[in-house]
């Protein structure tokens, strides 16, 4: 973003807002979570967003707007460009953002922001994502030429109906059901009256007995509310109603059927409603007596009619619950309305009911379009609501028909029976494709109107719609044929094509073609193969306009990263540069701060440079002197081809019992057998029989764990050897819960006692945490109290400083192998200055040695100086200590200066701040962490007999203490305990929140220390977090140096931390320093450094040298 900043305020005129940006690869959690609150909030802007009312293709093939959409599933175009289903992940919204209408010739719109991508072909016939700024008329973009969608069943529908029942109908109800409802209600309340009387209904006492008994109906909304009460489902409740009413007669219950769906889809062309009764008009006589007698045998009874004020026959269906019933799906009362809208459910019935459905439409408002020769090339259908237009459009897609959507404008006066009608107006016009479109159409519908069915004589036709075809792809068929080696003559003399048409781009070619071709092509093209068989219709830009500044929404998918809006397919943001996804062509890769190892380095730089003959490309962009030695090693091990160490969890025994529980599915085993298979395993090859059979143990129910919910998973016969899965419901509690990925939630921070809330953290931030601490949240200090599940009480910390950083969770550990070749680095430096080694030497050693510039080197030189002159270079055989008062805030420092990384100075610094906790009486003490060492803060610290009583040995043991009672952990145990399956995630179809989850752990993690200290799943939590989270291994080897004597301990009292020291002491102080006041704060300690090696030695030379360096404007603005 700085660079970005400084070409947009130098080079204005060149780099506009939308013409760079900044792509973020690695940001901590807190500022994520800082981000997303104001893109929520709309103080930051979205790059790609589009209208809140677009509408959004949801998986089951119904349609959402984008602004009322939440989580679920929706449809995305697939690598092999088919309709697949993908989750949504989240979804943004800002204000006031600037957008574009793009307009296809088939009528499709969207509003978006300039920088939003769709799908196109390009000239080269490649399928690219295109900005929606640098699309021209006529240029291609894809919409979709089909709909997925999951068909409602016929109990579906009937409950939809019943939900939208009006509240004041009455129902007839099956008299056996009736008699089991007051059966039921006897049992659960002894009385029907006094069941009554709690009820509350708004009938009386009598006439509820009599519904009861069959000789009243019953009222809907008492209906609804005896089921619920009684716990039965609307399954069972729609299947016991014989009919409905408002009150006078009885008609059958309404329910999906062809005839239904048909009155249905003619109400929407040519009703309307009151609020008692039901109008259908058409002036075709034949078509009113087809529907009237299916009004007669809905209703069972006869139909009224009447002429309306221009002399169209009309008629009425006299029904208030059928008027109530449809108001409620969604019709509106009055004179046929212009925002009519489609209820959801229509657009997921069942083929043969929705073909019903649009043959009834065309009945009312369809019509036929012909040539002057008599042939039919179109059917439509015109409406004045363009919501209904693009409902229509759907509903064809599910047929597989395409058709565009025109507006246009009438003004005009019609004549009928001497009265004049004026017509003025927006009308909408669904317009069919021909060929396989129109043919398809024909095929299916089933029209009562005579002059529609003139339609039927298209099936006797073999043309083919010739817009739609695949644009672009002439270079890519030629490719092939000359690869096939077939001429263009024998093409076209013994296939029949004439390929010059296609390949030199003079005519696209459509679909069934190319399929041809392919088969004739032995040499396949994957891009061909797949836009041959996709769900996607190459449309046309017919306009582009500018808009006003509006709310806009952008949705992020999983897996495909797009979705189908209004039609269009659209591709969403991406999101990490580390999470495996191809964002591109990215030329650099721009890495803010030390990657902290070669491994990830240079898997970051990877993401650029991804076109033939490219170079990936990377820079480290330095925060301070410690940053820039790390970079400048981490350089050198790329440059050698050195990578850090993998390091593989051994005999994890949660994962462990996962796989126990799925082999015992498989089959029996002989306890032999299974141990021998896993022990093939490289991590489980150290495997000891004790662990083993402690999870034999624990699976098998061994531990008594039923009190606490957790139960047998297998069998165990000791005398047989064998072992076997316990329970029908096994495979699926198995295939529900497997996986080695721990859900993560936030923690809520409340204040204590009042329960407040304050805010949010990552919980990898309070496994960093212990009593005590002071951290800083929204810029006001806490200190940590307590924790109850997933909440953090705190109480403020306003004269306090803070003990941890709110980033601190979120930085990656340097490597232990990257720390040791810094560690290296110093060595060679202190022998270096030792031997007083001239200054341009060492440059030149540093610049040959790291692979890095004269400049660079040169700073590395002057930091490592001043550390040299101040004090002493720690390095691989020497761990400094620095004790040091701060008489300001009245506290002593131990400064450990260590290079082994977090993990190992984790370890460390925990055993080591037990001890000297112990050894003061148990005093509270601070703790500070870093890469390059760490601190203990308190008032009494007695360090050297801690150093004395800790070894390589005992450091485990007192780490394991040290951790005990922590939220480290408890937390760690519950990601344990859920691989082990002691905590489902899933059960039955319902998921557990990870607040219930971690309650859970609480009461098990204590159940567990009270059966055995080496139960299985809690010694694997406390492996996890020494070997895992810290680095217990590597801290034992360095303990070993230092016993051996091969590490010497020097411990200094100072006045003032060494170089070295200042980013580790400063840490805890970095979120309440503003960078302009850390730059003077760093400015004036260089001077005081510089002052204090002066007092002490006295060197002329660097005082020269100094001279000479800072003299230089260059020099002193890199160095700042």
């Amino acid at each position: 973003e700085r660079v970005v900043s400084y070409l947009k305020d130098k080079f204005p005129t060149e780099y506009g807002d939308d013409d760079i940006a900044a792509h973020h690869s690695s940001l901590s959690k807190d500022l994520r979570f800082s981000i997303e609150e104001n893109l929520r909030d709309g103080k930051l802007k979205v790059v790609v967003c589009i209208d809140g009312n677009t509408e959004i293709l949801l998986d089951d093939g119904s349609y959402r707007k984008i602004k009322d959409l939440k989580e679920g599933y929706v449809q995305t175009i697939n690598k092999e460009l088919r309709l697949s289903s993908n989750n949504v992940i989240s979804k943004t919204s800002t204000t006031q953002r600037k957008t574009i209408i793009l307009k296809s010739n088939l009528g499709r719109e969207i509003r978006c922001t300039p920088e939003h991508k769709f799908l196109s072909i390009n000239s080269s016939g490649d399928v690219v994502w295109k900005e929606a700024r640098h699309f021209k008329k006529k240029d291609t973009i894809g919409i979709v030429r089909a709909i997925n969608s999951s068909e409602i069943i016929r109990d579906d529908f009937d409950i939809f109906l019943y939900n939208n029942y009006p509240d004041d109908g009455f129902l007839k109800i099956n008299n056996d059901f009736l008699d089991l409802l007051k059966t039921l209600i006897k049992e659960k309340h002894k009385s029907i009256k006094s069941y009554h009387k709690s009820l509350g209904l708004s009938i009386g006492y009598s006439t509820f007995t009599h519904a009861l008994n069959g000789k009243f109906l019953l009222k809907v909304e008492c209906y609804r509310r005896l089921l619920k009460d009684l716990e039965i489902n609307n399954n069972v409740a729609v299947k016991n109603i014989i009919g409905v009413s408002s009150g006078k007669s009885v008609m059958p219950r309404p329910s999906l059927n062809k005839e239904f769906i048909r009155i249905i889809g003619f109400m929407l062309a040519e009703g309307y409603i009151s609020s008692r009764s039901l109008f259908i008009s058409n002036k075709n006589e034949k078509v009113l007596e087809f529907y009237s007698d299916i009004i007669e045998r809905l209703s069972g009874k006869t139909v009224g009619k009447k002429l309306g004020s221009t002399g169209t026959p009309i008629l009425i269906w006299e029904s208030v619950f059928m008027a109530r019933l449809l108001k409620n799906i969604g019709f509106h009362r009055g004179r046929k309305a212009r925002i009519i809208k489609l209820p959801e459910i229509i657009l997921r019935l069942p083929e043969e009911y929705l073909i019903e459905f649009l043959s009834a439409c065309w009945d009312g408002d369809g019509f036929i379009e012909k040539k002057e020769n008599g042939r039919v090339y179109s059917a439509g259908y015109c409406t004045t609501s363009r919501e209904f237009a693009n409902d229509i459009s759907n509903l064809l897609l599910r047929l597989g028909i395409m058709s565009s959507v025109r507006k246009r404008y009438h003004d005009e006066i019609q004549e009928h029976l001497g009265r004049k009608i004026i017509k003025k107006g927006y009308f909408y016009t669904v317009s069919l494709l021909g060929g396989e479109h129109l043919r398809r159409f024909a095929e299916k519908a089933n029209f009562v109107r005579d002059n529609l069915k003139i339609l039927k004589s298209v099936l006797d036709l073999n043309g083919y719609c010739n817009i739609d075809v695949i644009p672009n792809i002439g270079m890519k068929l030629k490719k092939l044929r000359v690869m096939e080696g077939i001429s263009a003559y024998n093409m076209q003399k013994f296939h029949g094509l004439n390929p010059g048409r296609y390949e030199t781009g003079g005519r696209s070619i459509t679909r069934n073609q190319l399929k041809r071709l392919l088969k004739i092509y032995k040499n396949k093209d994957s891009t061909l193969e797949y836009l041959s068989k996709s769900d996607i219709f190459w449309d046309r830009i017919k306009e582009l306009n500018s808009s006003e500044e509006e709310t806009v929404y952008n949705i992020e998918i999983e897996t495909d990263h797009n979705y189908i809006a209004n039609s269009f397919i659209t591709k969403n943001c991406s999101t990490s540069l580390e999470l495996g996804i191809d964002i591109g062509f990215i030329d650099l890769v721009i890495m803010l701060g030390s990657p902290k190892a070669s491994s990830r380095a240079t898997q970051r730089l990877g993401r650029s440079g991804h076109k033939l003959h490219d170079v990936a490309k990377g820079r480290f962009i330095i925060t301070d002197r410690d940053d820039l030695v790390e970079c400048s090693v981490i350089q050198k091990e790329m440059i050698d081809g050195r990578i850090d160490k993998i390091q593989f969890p051994h005999n994890a025994l949660d994962v462990l019992s996962q796989h126990i529980y799925g082999m015992a599915i498989h089959k029996v085993w002989d306890i032999d057998e299974i141990l021998g298979v896993i022990r093939k395993s490289y991590c489980y090859q150290g495997l000891s029989k004790d662990d083993f059979f402690s999870v034999i143990s624990y699976l098998s129910g061994d531990y008594s764990l039923e009190k606490s919910y957790v139960y047998g998973k297998i069998w165990y016969d000791e005398v047989e050897r064998k072992i076997g899965k316990r329970g029908k419901m096994a495979r699926v509690i198995y295939l529900t819960n497997i996986g080695t990925i721990p859900e993560e939630s936030f923690i809520t921070v409340k204040m204590s006692p009042s329960g407040v809330k304050i805010g949010v953290i990552d919980e990898s931030f309070i496994e960093r945490m212990k009593k005590g601490d002071v951290f800083v949240l929204g810029g006001s200090k806490y200190q940590y109290m307590y924790t109850k599940g997933m909440n953090l009480y705190v109480k403020s910390a306003v004269h306090r400083n803070p003990t941890i950083p709110s980033w601190f969770s979120e930085m990656l550990p340097l490597s232990f192998d990257t720390a040791l070749e810094i560690s290296k680095l110093r060595m060679m430096l202190r022998e270096r200055f030792e031997k007083k080694v001239k200054k341009k030497e060492m440059i030149t050693f540093l610049k040959d040695y790291l692979y890095t510039s004269e400049h660079i080197a040169g700073v590395i030189y002057e930091y490592f100086l001043q550390q040299f002159s101040y004090s002493v270079i720690p390095d691989s055989k020497n761990i400094l200590v620095e004790r040091y008062h701060d008489s300001k805030l009245n506290k002593n420092y131990l400064l450990f200066h260590s290079m082994y990384g977090r993990r190992v100075n984790d370890a460390l610094s925990r055993a080591l701040g037990f001890l000297i906790s112990k050894a003061a009486k148990k005093r509270d003490v601070e703790l500070g962490i870093s890469d390059r060492g760490f601190y203990i803060a308190g008032e009494v610290l007695p360090l050297e007999k801690a150093l004395k009583e800790l070894t390589s040995d005992n450091l485990k043991l007192i780490v394991e203490e040290a951790v005990e009672k922590t939220d480290i952990l408890t937390r760690r145990f519950r990601h344990c305990a859920t691989r082990s399956l002691m905590i489902l995630r899933m059960y039955k179809g319902q998921s557990k929140s990870v607040k219930k989850q971690q309650m859970k752990s609480h009461f098990l993690i204590a159940a567990v220390k009270k059966i055995s200290r080496d139960f299985p799943i809690l010694k694997e939590a406390k492996r996890e977090v020494l070997e895992d989270l810290m680095d217990v291994i590597n801290a034992k080897k360095v303990l070993e140096e230092v016993s051996s004597g091969r590490i010497k301990i020097t411990i200094r009292d100072t006045d003032l931390p060494s170089p070295f020291a200042l980013g580790l002491i400063l840490q805890g102080h970095t979120d309440l320093i503003r960078m302009e006041d850390r730059q003077d704060f760093l400015r004036r300690m260089h001077k005081i450094y510089i002052s204090e090696i002066k007092k002490k030695s006295g060197m002329s030379d660097y005082d020269s040298y100094l001279n000479e360096y800072y003299n230089d404007s260059e020099g002193v603005k890199n160095e700042e």
